[in-house]
């Protein structure tokens, strides 16, 4: 997995933010944690404008300020992959990464597979014989764990089903 990268300025804090300052020909690259860029004096100029880096970051923090782009740039905690970084590679840095990005998941799950609960293996195209031969070797199983728990009342319902399966493949 990705190594965390520490704040260039303290050295105690993971980094949070990658600054390029550019002077004249001069371009410097350096990682600061969020209270280092906090305190940062760096000017920067938006809208013609030079503006203090705090000023910038206030409206950075804007809920209302294009939330759907910040949500890009949060990080997984413990791969550091961003989402902004899994669209363009399709491809979650860990196992965490599904918790992390849950919310911004969600809806691409949904779009891709029409549904956020799994269906299992069996494709739509499936033949329906083959559906219900593998839904009679998982009743079968169950019927097999009832009987060895003497839970004979509960079998006796698996058994029923087991002989409307059977009913059903004559007929397929």
């Amino acid at each position: 997995m990705n190594k965390q990268v520490m704040c260039e300025q303290c050295h105690k804090k993971v980094a949070s933010a990658w600054v390029t300052k550019i002077e004249g020909s001069e371009v410097t690259k350096f990682s600061l944690c969020e209270d280092c860029l906090k305190a940062f004096s760096l000017k920067i100029s938006i809208n013609s404008q030079n503006l203090p880096l705090d000023s910038y970051f206030n409206c950075l923090n804007d809920k209302e300020f294009y939330p759907e782009r910040l949500s890009n740039f949060k990080m997984c905690p413990k791969c550091q992959l961003s989402f902004a970084d899994f669209m363009q590679t399709g491809l979650l840095g860990c196992p965490n990464c599904y918790q992390f990005f849950g919310q911004q998941l969600r809806p691409l799950l949904e779009e891709m597979h029409g549904s956020l609960e799994y269906k299992g293996k069996i494709p739509v195209w499936a033949p329906v014989t083959y559906v219900l031969n593998t839904e009679l070797k998982a009743l079968k199983n169950e019927l097999f764990s009832l009987i060895s728990q003497e839970n004979y009342e509960a079998a006796a319902l698996i058994r029923d089903k087991i002989n409307t399966v059977k009913e059903k493949l004559t007929k397929a």
